[in-house]
Formats: C-alpha cells, structure tokens, sequence
C-alpha cells in the first residue's frame, strides 16, 4: 500500500506542476532557450553572452527539442 500512494503523490505532484507550467510559459525550457538565443544573438558583452550560454547549456541538458532549436539557428 506504501508504494501505491507514493506513487499516487507523485502522480498529483507532477499534474500540479503541469498546471503551473501551463499558467507560467516564462518558467519552461522552450521559452528560456528562445529567450536565451536572442540574448546571445544580441549580447554585445562577454556577460551578456555567457549568461546566455549558461541558459542554453541548462536546456540542451534537459531537453532533446531545445537541443534542436539550438542547432537550427
């Protein structure tokens, strides 16, 4: 019984977490690999730029489809 309500919790923690994405697009890896490439395209500083690389470094690790986004620019 232990592992069926860990895994119903579970369950409920990552439909809450969808919600939350949905209501806040700002907070997913699409969004911020966009973001981030613009800002690298546009940096005119080295801590603009790396800032951004960061970001993309963050979402190429997480995310396949970022990846692709990143080497279609």
């Amino acid at each position: 019984m232990y592992a069926g309500r860990r895994k119903a919790e579970m369950r409920k923690r990552l439909q809450q977490a969808a919600v939350a994405a949905a209501q806040a697009p700002h907070r997913q890896l699409g969004y911020q690999t966009r973001v981030a490439l613009q800002h690298l395209l546009a940096a005119k500083h080295l801590p603009q730029a790396s800032a951004a690389m960061a970001t993309l470094s963050m979402c190429s690790s997480y995310s396949k489809g970022c990846c692709s986004m990143i080497a279609g620019v």
